[in-house]
């Protein structure tokens, strides 16, 4: 529905504004791109809606009762709701961070190097919360105690063997 909103300007001639309400399928592309979701992710969270169903939501060709709209907007919004794949990849690559789907947290998994020693303690350091960016801050705060501590600090990527 349209909403006309009508002002007067410093003239004192009347300006009309229109405000439009944002559709159905619009709020769940901005959803799926606000938290990076793909299809097959947003099926999981809305467990029994087939994967057509919401390509047709998405394309607009089929609009849902509202009861319907209300729910899967407050299921797909739900903060906690796991992180989707591309943003644990990009976690992982960029921070070492690593998704627990169990206790449902950010993990940092590490290396400390001993001495000459090629290993060191491996550990992963639990960070009790979803929030991506809060878990950067951890690890920042993770990284700048074991620097304060004067151990030294490795990724604990795997590298890859040359074929």
């Amino acid at each position: 529905m349209n909403d006309e909103k009508t002002e007067e300007d410093s003239d004192g001639t009347l300006l009309v504004h229109e405000e439009k309400e944002i559709s159905f399928a619009q709020t769940l592309i901005n959803i799926k791109e606000e938290r990076l979701y793909s299809v097959p992710e947003m099926q999981l969270i809305l467990c029994h809606v087939p994967r057509r169903t919401i390509y047709n939501w998405l394309s607009g060709d089929v609009i849902p009762e509202p009861e319907k709209q209300q729910w899967a907007i407050e299921r797909l919004s739900d903060p906690r709701n796991p992180p989707s794949e591309r943003v644990q990849n990009d976690m992982f690559r960029l921070h070492n961070l690593t998704w627990d789907k169990s206790k449902e947290q950010w993990k940092l998994r590490i290396t400390f190097n001993i001495g000459t020693k090629v290993v060191g303690k491996r550990e992963s350091i639990p960070l009790p919360t979803r929030d991506p960016d809060m878990a950067i801050f951890g690890r920042s705060v993770a990284l700048a105690m074991a620097k304060k501590l004067k151990l030294k600090v490795d990724c604990r990527k795997q590298k890859r063997a040359k074929t």
